[in-house]
This record gives structure tokens, sequence and C-alpha cells, in this order.
């Protein structure tokens, strides 16, 4: 498993038994590769990822794990999944 700043932050924003001990823990995961925000704009743009349902955040994670190496998406998103299954990033479970 593979961590993202953005997912991090997603899961800083809820309300966590234990907070401290799940965020650290978070913080000791191996992290994908990330795209820059010119990156993420980029895609969008070349694959005609804008108007298709998903946010930038999500744009930001299909970047992320087409750009890593051997890196699948566990979204339960079901346009995030569509996309990435397109790109070949889907992980099923």
């Amino acid at each position: 498993m593979l961590g993202h700043p953005a997912v991090r932050g997603e899961v800083a924003m809820g309300s966590l038994n234990d907070r401290s001990a799940i965020l650290a823990g978070l913080d000791h995961w191996p992290q994908a590769e990330l795209a820059s925000d010119q990156e993420v704009l980029r895609a969008i743009e070349d694959n005609c990822r804008f108007a298709c349902g998903i946010g930038f955040i999500d744009a930001q994670l299909l970047a992320s794990a087409m750009a890593t190496t051997d890196t699948r998406l566990w979204t339960d998103n079901s346009r995030l999944a569509a996309i990435a299954d397109e790109h070949g990033v889907l992980f099923v479970r």
C-alpha cells in the first residue's frame, strides 16, 4: 500500500479515534509519486478529464497512480474507478 498527502489530508479532516496514532501510521507508509498541479492540469486537458464527475483531488490521485510504477488505485468512487480502469490503474478486489 502507498500513501498520498491528499488521502492523508482527507483522513485528517475526519473524526478519528486515536487520531495521533492513525495519522502517524499514515506518515510511515511508502508514498506514491506526486504529480505536480501543472502535471495534473495537463493530464486533465490531454485526457479530457474535465466535466466527468471527478474533482481535482481525484485527478491528483489518478495522475499519481499513473506515474507510480506497478501502482493501482483503490476507490469506492464509481466515476473515478471507471476512469482508473480506462487507464489500467484500477485496483480490483
